[in-house]
């Protein structure tokens, strides 16, 4: 069940992905960053990723008891949800 419409699939160079994310996530990656990463950089791209792509604040991140409100914000959802599979791959 083809759709008819063909995908397109962007492949970004090395300094194009380090460029992007050293400026949005306010990192210093290195090269050696994004092919070998450690626990260590996986968790401070995640981390400001939710702080600066999301706007979760800080606070929320480190007191405890560390719950969300049970409210789903759906416009929210559908806004992130995209990027955290861009981040993810």
């Amino acid at each position: 069940m083809a759709s008819g419409r063909p995908v397109l699939l962007t492949i970004l160079d090395m300094r194009t992905i380090l460029r992007v994310l050293n400026g949005k996530l306010h990192l210093g990656l290195t090269q050696d960053n994004i092919l070998t990463p450690t626990a260590e950089v996986a968790q401070q791209v995640f981390y400001n990723f939710v702080r600066y792509v999301l706007s979760v604040p800080e606070s929320s991140l480190t007191t405890l008891p560390l719950t969300a409100d049970v409210d789903v914000d759906n416009e929210m959802n559908r806004k992130s949800i995209p990027l955290v599979i861009v981040y993810q791959c």
